[in-house]
């Protein structure tokens, strides 16, 4: 017996990339984990599906890598590598019947929320811009994420791929980095100094996941606690204080998930990573951590310093994401078009057209652009993603199953990650 289309990879995240999770039949047996959890499945009629299924793993992973390590921006350079990998992953979801892997809560949410973004675009501020939003997002990450519901077909499968995600994370991160102005940042399209701490952040868990899974002590440790601070100083020195407000949201998911000496030693460990950043870290990057609450409890924070312009500049950018929502409760103006309309219609006290810049609101630019059915939608589908991590947790609670102690370390991983975008995705779009 073993664990069947778990689907607990990589993609359980994102706004620009939305995420999968574990599939759960509608009607499981309540005192056993069934297909999608378990399933037994005879050798002998297992062994065709099981080479193509090798085959569809293998071109997911290659995806992964293409889309999280932005190898295209780094060693194979242009976009016919990914235009070729998605391709490629195309004809493998036809061939592998991973299309199927939609019949499900998150697949229909998923759909849902395709629809109703391809249902505004004609009534798009550029339906040009939107179309060609679409067709790409269509073509590079739809392909994928099928992929990835179909290609774990064991939680070994999903552990392997969680390991992939870690790699890809960690290959862009360490490629093009570099300190600019005291942050730590990258080059190429996430090189922004967030976008570095999200990556960062999000593929922690599953650090942790791949170091549980060592039984050599040494290794182990070395791991988990090499590995971990290497990636927390990354954030750390990338400045960003919404990486704060996400880690403690993430040690939260491990409290709650967690039980007796492990939250002990989860609160130990988070107190000396704390500290050990706090004297680690540069003067600037502290006084700038500092101004998290700033946004909140003060109304003048233009002009004091750049922690401070940059918060009266999101808190602009949110107010401007949410009047256009307002104005346009519907269907927005169209995907990928705020930064065009608000360049373009919304204007400052002084008449000049405002700055070409996105909200840093992953929900607010959702309404804006997709209007208020959209956001919902958008947020039923990561609900969804949530919902269906814990109906898959129970049900590995209440097994015997030989793999229950991995597909609860998976889930905890994927709910960790999930979190931590969720919380991120409030300062990020």
């Amino acid at each position: 017996m073993r664990f069947r289309n778990t689907s607990l990879g990589p993609s359980a995240l994102a706004p620009g990339n939305p995420a999968r999770s574990p599939q759960v039949p509608r009607h499981a047996p309540p005192t056993a984990l069934t297909q999608p959890a378990a399933a037994v499945t005879p050798r002998s009629a297992a062994i065709p599906a099981a080479i193509r299924l090798n085959v569809v793993w293998w071109v997911t992973a290659a995806l992964v890598l293409s889309h999280f390590g932005r190898i295209f921006e780094r060693v194979l350079v242009g976009d016919h590598v990914p235009a070729i990998l998605s391709s490629i992953g195309l004809v493998a979801v036809a061939a592998s019947g991973a299309i199927k892997r939609i019949n499900t809560r998150v697949g229909l949410a998923f759909c849902a929320l395709c629809a109703w973004i391809m249902l505004g675009t004609p009534m798009s501020t550029w339906k040009g811009g939107s179309t060609r939003y679409l067709l790409t997002y269509l073509a590079l990450w739809a392909g994928l994420l099928l992929l990835v519901a179909h290609a774990q077909r064991t939680a070994k499968d999903a552990a392997r791929m969680s390991y992939v995600t870690l790699f890809s994370c960690a290959f862009f991160i360490l490629a093009g980095g570099r300190i600019r102005f005291d942050r730590f940042e990258s080059t190429g399209t996430w090189g922004n100094s967030n976008d570095i701490a999200l990556m960062a952040g999000y593929c922690i868990p599953f650090l942790v996941l791949m170091a549980s899974r060592i039984r050599n002590p040494v290794t182990h440790y070395l791991l988990l606690f090499g590995g971990c601070g290497l990636l927390l100083v990354a954030i750390g020195r990338t400045a960003s204080r919404t990486s704060v407000l996400a880690l403690a949201a993430m040690v939260a998911v491990y409290l709650v998930l967690n039980r007796g000496f492990q939250r002990i030693a989860l609160l130990a460990g988070s107190a000396i990573a704390a500290i050990a950043l706090f004297l680690y870290l540069p003067e600037t990057t502290i006084i700038r951590l500092s101004t998290i609450m700033d946004p909140i409890v003060s109304t003048d924070l233009k002009n004091a310093t750049e922690a401070g312009d940059s918060a009266a500049e999101r808190r602009e950018l949110l107010n401007d994401a949410i009047r256009i929502s307002l104005e346009h409760p519907i269907f927005g103006i169209g995907m990928g078009e705020f930064l065009d309309y608000r360049s373009q219609h919304l204007k400052n006290p002084d008449g000049s057209n405002k700055r070409y810049f996105p909200s840093h609101n992953t929900y607010a630019q959702f309404a804006a652009e997709t209007g208020i059915p959209g956001m919902l939608l958008y947020l039923f589908f990561l609900f969804s993603i949530h919902r269906t991590v814990g109906r898959t947790r129970q049900m590995a609670l209440r097994s015997d199953h030989p793999e229950k102690k991995l597909v609860l370390q998976l889930t905890t991983a994927v709910e960790a990650s999930l979190v931590y975008f969720a919380v991120f995705a409030f300062f990020m779009n």
